[in-house]
């Protein structure tokens, strides 16, 4: 498994660096094969992010107990269990109720106060989640164990009280790849909470869009570290999510629409597949340019498949 993983990060690396040796060379000649399909990684805009959870802790601060509170907290933590118990195999299908009673209890949230406040009752179960994982990751630290393989050796207790906190987060962590090989979370701090109020608010879906509980920078990094960094993503996967983000911005980092798939493949190492995208494009929208940027990426492609020199 490791020397399988080694030449995998070898090969990436390799087209990584053939895609920038082909655009390197072609601007020095002034003509760019790969320009339309130039995409930057996405920067978490970390200041901004820390400001939205500052704002939300000092709200949460003068947030009351209600019985409305208390059922959506109560809710939001069985809603987990049920979802633990589907990621670990336990259960085949989530429990129904479980699904009902978190609609309910948003409903009976926002009925009371408004959507405005959903992000800042979800400040209480966030701080039960966080201290979760980090008491997950002390125990797995001291005795040098993966999380899974933690939670999996954990006292019943600690297990419900993981779950009940972090739901199926470690499988969904596990899913994207953020999960390294010796089993630690490979996640700031701020993208771990940005996950976890993405999760929180899509609970309220029903009665707002995330567009409006969310701002479009937190939304934007969510969704393009999902795509960027999901190393673990198959093909299918990052191809519905590039096309949702397209639908919402209108394109991707700068790039076309049509263009978008493609280019997000570059980006992950993924030539093959870029080539894939480019030919259903010229398909749907023959062009020149399509057709050139088909050629380019064959011989990017070709090139990664060429053996090393002397062998």
């Amino acid at each position: 498994m490791t020397r399988r993983l080694i030449l995998l990060t070898v090969a990436l690396a390799a087209v990584g660096w053939l895609y920038w040796m082909l655009r390197s060379s072609a601007e020095v000649q002034g003509d760019d094969p790969l320009a339309a399909l130039h995409l930057e990684a996405h920067e978490p805009p970390l200041d901004a992010l820390r400001a939205v959870a500052a704002a939300e802790d000092l709200a949460a601060a003068a947030l009351v107990d209600s019985p409305e509170r208390t059922e959506l907290e109560a809710a939001w933590s069985a809603l987990a269990v049920a979802q633990a118990a589907v990621a670990t195999g336990a259960v085949s299908t989530l429990p129904p109720e479980a699904e009902r009673r978190m609609e309910r209890a948003v409903a009976g949230w926002m009925g009371r106060f408004g959507p405005r406040t959903f992000a800042v009752a979800g400040v209480a179960p966030w701080r039960r989640f966080r201290a979760a994982i980090d008491g997950l990751k002390e125990r797995s630290r001291s005795n040098d164990r993966g999380l899974v393989a933690q939670l999996a050796a954990d006292a019943p207790e600690q297990q419900q009280e993981v779950n009940a906190a972090c739901g199926e987060f470690l499988a969904f962590a596990g899913s994207v790849g953020v999960i390294d090989a010796a089993g630690g979370l490979t996640m700031s701090d701020e993208l771990l909470r940005l996950v976890f109020r993405y999760r929180w608010l899509s609970q309220a879906r029903g009665s707002r869009p995330l567009q409006e509980l969310m701002t479009p920078a937190e939304l934007d990094t969510f969704w393009r570290w999902r795509i960027e960094e999901g190393a673990r993503l198959p093909p299918a996967a990052v191809a519905r999510f590039v096309a949702d983000f397209v639908a919402q911005r209108g394109g991707y980092g700068g790039v076309k629409q049509g263009y978008a798939l493609p280019a997000v493949f570059l980006l992950r190492g993924e030539p093959a597949f870029a080539y894939d995208a480019l030919l259903l494009e010229q398909k749907a929208h023959p062009s020149p340019q399509t057709e050139q940027l088909v050629q380019a990426v064959a011989r990017l492609g070709a090139a990664a498949k060429a053996p090393p020199i002397g062998r």
